[in-house]
């Protein structure tokens, strides 16, 4: 037997698209979360971010969105996926 869900609607607490910028201009979450003390932190090249998730390192490269999720973990979007997902919301 199989049982059917549907995705519960979630807020996005934050979402930035990277485009190669160097860390004194990405947003203070994710600069926060990248100098957190605990050790955890974002390796950046110029083509690439690797941030450390709670499912291992995942890669976000050139014009990927960083999500930031309802429970504060940071995740890589892809732009096609992203635009096909999220949609802006009013402040």
């Amino acid at each position: 037997m199989t049982t059917k869900f549907r995705h519960k609607p979630t807020e996005i607490i934050e979402a930035w698209q990277w485009l190669g910028q160097v860390e004194d201009e990405w947003p203070p979450w994710l600069y926060a979360y990248s100098h957190d003390g605990r050790g955890v932190g974002i390796e950046h090249t110029k083509q690439q971010l690797l941030i450390p998730t709670w499912e291992g390192i995942m890669i976000a490269k050139l014009n990927s969105w960083v999500v930031k999720g309802t429970h504060g973990e940071l995740y890589p979007v892809k732009p096609e996926i992203f635009a096909d997902t999220y949609e802006p919301v009013e402040p």
